[in-house]
């Protein structure tokens, strides 16, 4: 009961941290955005800051790219303790450990690429901003693609302690009582993580708008790696293509979750004698709400990427089918992802979430 209650503690502290690192993110990048909207769109600014608007892309790039970095690192770290206390609570409960490979579709993941997704745009801005255009275009797609494998490292290294320190953790019957109390846990911590990215993600999106509506007035007096002109017409484009990307990995994530979730449900309904079915799809079900939310909100963003060059017409059909291919992918993640029915294979044991879930 020590172990396990200890290996609980470690990773309700490394989902805390985790939930954290995903709102540092979403408020960094719309305020850094609206940062330089605003600063550019205006002019006349004293000698004394006359830098400011000269620099703004630079300052921003580097805090996207210093900000984003480091997040996916402690994102790593965190992935790294879920791991061995998840491993912990395996072998505490069945005597055995198993080991798997890196999920390269659970949340942590997720969570990782959209800090990528940051830190690549904010090195590429920052090295745009001084003229290096193909410089930028690499180090940016170089950002996005190695920053992942960070976690891939951390997952590995965690595996092989896991094999260091397996021999110490003790196998006894647990309490159900204590066994309900982990569920429980990893219940509403999955419960938050939804509630966190439907909510950073509205205000990613509130700030991204925000910043477009000021980026039609950037003034021609300020020195741009390209034209003022150039800048007003593709700003917008460029920032709903981003905005689009990182909601459809927040919508994803999502519906992971609604797969954890549906997993917490079934352990815990079936340590309490009580029949429940968490993988049935109901349009009406909170998360699928929340879920509309994010999707609805990806949609807004193709339309406003394919509204520039393409008019108004195929912009909402587009987001329209956007709309509706996430409504019809979302029950059909939840029924892959649900066990057999009695009859043919049967389900996994129920317990603790393995390290790859997260």
């Amino acid at each position: 009961m020590q172990d396990f209650r200890a290996a609980t503690r470690e990773i309700k502290s490394n989902l805390d941290v985790r939930r954290l690192m995903f709102v540092v993110v979403n408020i960094m990048l719309p305020g850094g955005v609206v940062a330089i909207a605003d600063c550019l769109s205006h002019d006349g600014y004293p000698d004394a800051v006359s830098w400011l608007p000269r620099h703004i892309l630079l300052i921003a790039g580097l805090v996207f790219f210093i900000v984003g970095s480091v997040v996916a690192v402690v994102l790593g770290r965190c992935h790294f303790g879920m791991v061995i206390n998840g491993s912990k609570l395996a072998k505490v409960r069945t005597g055995n450990v198993v080991f798997h490979g890196l999920n390269w579709l659970g949340v942590t993941t997720n969570f990782v690429m959209l800090a990528g997704l940051a830190a690549g745009a904010g090195l590429g801005l920052a090295l745009l901003s001084i003229g290096w255009t193909t410089l930028a275009w690499i180090g940016a797609l170089a950002v996005v693609v190695l920053l992942p494998l960070v976690l891939r490292v951390k997952h590995l290294n965690a595996n092989d302690l896991v094999k260091r320190l397996a021999g110490h953790w003790q196998h006894a019957e647990l309490p159900s009582r204590v066994r309900e109390e982990h569920v429980q846990m990893s219940l509403d911590a999955t419960n938050a993580d939804v509630a966190v990215i439907v909510t950073m993600a509205t205000a990613l999106f509130a700030g991204f708008l925000a910043a477009m509506a000021n980026l039609g007035g950037v003034k021609d007096s300020h020195i741009l790696p390209v034209a003022p002109a150039t800048f007003r017409l593709w700003a917008v484009p460029v920032l709903s293509a981003y905005l689009t990307g990182f909601l459809l990995l927040s919508a994803r994530m999502i519906a992971r979750l609604r797969v954890a979730l549906a997993q917490h449900s079934a352990t815990l309904a079936d340590l309490r004698n009580e029949p429940d079915n968490p993988w049935r799809f109901n349009p009406l079900e909170r998360t699928f709400l929340l879920f509309l939310i994010t999707n609805a909100l990806a949609a807004l963003g193709l339309a406003m990427l394919l509204w520039t060059g393409l008019g108004g017409r195929v912009a909402a059909l587009s987001a329209a089918a956007l709309l509706a291919a996430g409504c019809i992918w979302y029950p059909t993640t939840l029924t892959r992802a649900a066990p057999a029915p009695a009859g043919s294979l049967p389900p996994p044991p129920p317990g603790p979430p393995t390290p790859s879930s997260s």
